[in-house]
């Protein structure tokens, strides 16, 4: 039958090769962005991270797996982290966050 199974897929595209260059700026703030999110909830992970700069701004680029209870609460996570990005250093960055949804 056409309906047979229900489920959702998720199409993850490989990014451009120049934001998957392993060096020591982008694994620490991989690291640093990843603490900061466990810090607000333990089961907050973060997977295909992705950093470039746009003009004087730096853009972090990342998925998070967002457990059902913080479902509405994308904003406010947004804001709080950069919050945090944006007191480390000089710097200035903003954060382009794809909220997958766990299911219930």
């Amino acid at each position: 039958s056409k309906n047979k199974f229900t489920c959702k897929v998720v199409i993850n595209t490989i990014p451009n090769k120049k934001y998957m260059i392993d060096d020591e700026e982008i694994n620490k703030m991989r690291r640093i962005v990843a603490a900061a999110l466990k810090m607000r909830d333990e089961r907050l992970t973060i997977h295909d991270f992705r950093m470039h700069t746009c003009g004087e701004r730096i853009n972090l680029v990342f998925d998070t797996v967002l457990p059902p209870e913080l479902r509405g609460t994308e904003q406010e996570l947004q804001s709080s982290l950069e919050e945090v990005l944006n007191s480390i250093d000089d710097k200035k960055y903003k954060t382009e966050i794809i909220f997958d949804m766990e299911s219930e």
